[in-house]
C-alpha cells in the first residue's frame, strides 16, 4: 500500500495501524514526491506499482496542493491500476444538528471546504472507482492533535480560545477510520463516513 501524508497527523497513526494489519507500506516524504508534480507523480506511482493508495497528503490553504495534487494522485491510481482511498472532510458540509449521510448535497461554507469538495470530485473524474472517505474531528492519544494541543493551552490560561456553541461535531481517534480495513480492493466505488 502506498499512502501520501504519512509523516501528518493522521498518516503517523494509519502508519502504526498498518503494522497492526500487516501491511506492506510505501509512504514517501513530500520532499521525494510533491503531489503537485503531476509527471513525477505518474512516473514515481506507475514504477511502484502499489494495489492501493490512500492519499492523505494535504497543505493547509494549498488549493493546488488539496485540488490539482489529489488529482494527479487519482490519475496515477487509475494508471497504475490501484486501488485509490481518498481521505476527505465532513468539512465539505456546512453543519446541522443531525449527522449528514453520505450522499447528502454537500455545501462547503469555508475555503477548505470548497477545495476538499473540488478534490473530491477531481478524484472521481480521474478514478470513478476510488472510495471517498470523509473524516470528522480527530484526535490522539500518545500523538495528539493541535486542536487537542490548543484547548490544553486555553484551559491552562496560555491562549485564548473562541468555542462553538452551536456546532455539532463527531470526533473520531486518528487510528480509527483505516481507510483500508474495509475496503476491499475489487469493491465498487463509494463515499464513506468515518467518526
Amino acid at each position: 500500500m502506498l499512502m501520501t501524508g504519512g509523516s501528518g497527523f493522521l498518516g503517523q497513526h494509519l502508519g502504526i495501524a498498518s503494522e497492526a494489519d500487516d501491511w506492506q507500506l510505501v509512504a514517501p516524504p513530500s520532499t521525494m514526491i510533491d503531489i503537485r508534480n503531476r509527471e513525477r507523480v505518474l512516473e514515481e506511482f506507475c514504477s511502484w506499482r502499489p494495489t492501493a493508495i490512500v492519499h492523505l497528503a494535504y497543505r493547509k490553504g494549498d488549493r493546488t496542493a488539496i485540488v490539482e495534487g489529489s488529482r494527479n494522485v487519482a490519475e496515477a491510481a487509475s494508471a497504475c491500476g490501484a486501488r485509490l482511498v481518498h481521505v476527505s472532510s465532513d468539512a465539505i458540509f456546512p453543519g446541522r444538528p443531525e449527522p449528514y449521510r453520505e450522499y447528502d448535497a454537500p455545501f462547503p461554507i469555508t475555503d477548505y471546504g470548497v477545495m476538499k469538495l473540488e478534490a473530491e470530485r477531481a478524484v472521481l473524474a480521474e478514478c470513478p472507482d476510488a472510495v471517498i472517505v470523509r473524516t470528522s474531528l480527530l484526535y490522539g492519544t500518545r500523538r495528539p492533535a493541535k486542536i487537542q494541543l490548543d484547548v490544553d493551552r486555553a484551559i491552562l490560561g496560555h491562549q485564548p480560545m473562541t468555542f462553538f456553541t452551536d456546532e455539532y461535531r463527531c470526533p473520531a481517534h486518528a487510528a480509527g477510520p483505516a481507510p483500508w480495513r474495509d475496503v476491499p480492493i475489487a469493491e465498487r466505488p463509494a463515499i464513506r463516513r468515518a467518526g
